[in-house]
């Protein structure tokens, strides 16, 4: 061969010794066994597959070392960039397990070693106050989110309307190796602001029957950055001790739900909707997580309206005998809100949640073995638990509706559960139904939010004559277009949009403002007849 061809691959030399081409300057030539040289028809016949086997060439060696080496170089580039983010953010960043800079409401678990929070149920949120003392400063939020929207709220302390919003949009995948979503706040004044982040979206927006291999939609809150230097020693990266600040909300209210109650398809409209004969889940990936906002809910609403520290744990489709299409495990799956309610993240069985907790496992494993040891008992404990749960049950199941025997025995089995994890204090627990408008029926004609009412009530009757004591309150919420029109005020798959979240909680208030004002006034006589 000649030397000048070493990097030629085997077409070529074919091609050379059929057309009796030179190569550069030298002519290539072919022997056979008995040194005889071959012409150019006989030498290409013989290097024919089969015949002779084509070993590798320098060039096939040489181009497999570029590669080994280029994906070493690009190992230890990515290796040396992890290690200068690091080294960046512990210079730099304010931790998000420094508590007593940050504000958790919901359930959280807290990873020291890495100095992360992270949440999957919706409206679980993190606050914190900045004080800036130079115009247009910034600071820098670091956080991983897939499939995740969080509402970022701006308050201005001491002024009840300079408040402004945005929205920020995880990743649609999740990466092992992608770095932290960096998101800038800038401040056009000075001044001190309550700045608030709230997870919109649900933990498995999907759902958990077919699509639960993927990655759930969870919110990892990594800290606070500063874009350039305004630091201090008794304020670091601006931001001041939660001590400092008058926090103390009015009430703790839980809220415990399905769509309705985790916000789904509120951001969409009649036009996004898919044909329901395509099956629920088809509809889930559809609207998914883009539509859904669970700040704009009634759980969200009324909180707002009561000045109540709020936390929701909720999943479209989900029930507490069964889940919609129960017939269809694959689309919606089998494990029912009597299931999750237990779980610090939704998804993940082995994160128990010790319910007379504080909303924060400072204690917890990492995310990488999350592994369900209890968080620390503390004293957040709601005033009122409101429970919207049971159409599902009814709803979507053709002939599969269970019987109001076996309904009521689910539902004051988890009313049981709840008062137990509450034994220390007990809350007020309502359980609302309905919610629904008289033309809902027009988008799916299985669906009615009323038809499952009377069972509910006779479950919430049937535990109040077990348990007289127990403070239990049941509101139907009515479906003949007086609270819900269904014209102007539904968003896409039958459910409702901004508007009618609204009115749905507009209804609700005065219930839940009287129930919570006569069942705290009663706790407290209590209180001060046991100090006597």
């Amino acid at each position: 061969r000649c030397k000048h061809c070493l990097c030629r691959r085997k077409e070529h030399y074919l091609h050379s010794l059929a057309s009796g081409r030179e190569c550069g300057r030298h002519e290539i030539f072919m022997f056979d066994s008995q040194g005889n040289r071959l012409d150019g028809s006989a030498a290409y016949m013989a290097l024919q597959p089969g015949q002779k086997q084509n070993k590798p060439t320098r060039c096939h060696r040489a181009g497999a070392l570029c590669c080994i080496v280029s994906l070493w170089l690009l190992a230890m580039g990515m290796l040396l960039a992890s290690q200068k983010t690091s080294r960046i953010w512990a210079q730099e960043r304010l931790s998000a397990c420094e508590t007593q800079y940050y504000a958790y409401s919901g359930r959280w678990v807290l990873d020291a070693e890495v100095g992360s929070a992270t949440a999957e149920w919706p409206c679980t949120s993190v606050s914190f106050y900045v004080q800036k003392s130079l115009k247009n400063a910034a600071i820098e939020l670091l956080w991983h989110g897939v499939r995740v929207q969080l509402r970022v709220q701006v308050r201005r302390v001491g002024s009840a309307h300079d408040t402004s919003q945005l929205i920020l949009v995880g990743r649609r995948w999740w990466a092992p190796w992608a770095p932290p979503i960096r998101s800038f706040l800038r401040f056009r004044e000075t001044g001190t602001f309550l700045i608030e982040l709230r997870k919109m979206t649900a933990a498995a927006p999907y759902n958990l029957g077919f699509w639960s291999f993927l990655e759930p939609s969870r919110f990892v809150f990594l800290g606070v950055a500063m874009q350039f230097a305004e630091k201090n020693s008794s304020s670091p990266l601006g931001l001041l001790p939660l001590e400092q600040q008058n926090r103390a909300p009015h009430y703790k209210i839980e809220f415990i739900g399905a769509s309705d109650t985790a916000g789904f398809c509120v951001s969409g409209a009649p036009a996004d909707d898919t044909p329901v004969v395509l099956g629920q889940s088809l509809t889930l990936v559809r609207h998914g997580w883009r539509l859904e906002d669970c700040t704009s809910a009634y759980p969200a609403v009324l909180a707002q309206r009561l000045n109540a520290e709020f936390a929701v744990e909720a999943l479209a489709g989900l029930g507490v005998y069964q889940n919609a299409a129960a017939s269809r495990p694959w689309e919606m799956g089998t494990l029912t809100m009597v299931d999750f309610w237990p779980h610090t993240l939704q998804t993940s069985a082995g994160t128990f949640w010790s319910r007379a907790s504080e909303p924060i496992q400072s204690a917890a494993p990492s995310d990488a073995s999350l592994n369900g040891s209890a968080p620390p008992r503390g004293s957040w404990t709601p005033n009122l638990v409101l429970i919207s749960l049971g159409g599902n049950d009814f709803n979507h199941q053709a002939s599969l509706m269970p019987s109001d025997e076996d309904f009521a025995v689910a539902y004051r089995r988890f009313l049981t559960r709840i008062f137990q994890e509450y034994r220390n204090a007990p809350p007020a627990i309502v359980n609302i139904c309905g919610q629904g408008s008289p033309l809902e029926a027009n988008f799916d004609a299985d669906n009615n939010r009323c038809r499952p009412c009377e069972h509910v009530r006779m479950a919430i009757e049937g535990f109040r004559r077990q348990h007289p004591s127990r403070q239990v309150f049941y509101i139907f919420v009515p479906c003949d277009g007086s609270v819900v029109t269904g014209l102007d005020d539904i968003g896409c798959a039958g459910h409702k949009n901004a508007l009618g979240q609204r009115r749905v909680a507009a209804f609700l208030e005065p219930h839940i403002r009287k129930i919570l004002h006569n069942f705290t006034a009663t706790r407290k006589r209590r209180y001060e007849t046991s100090s006597i």
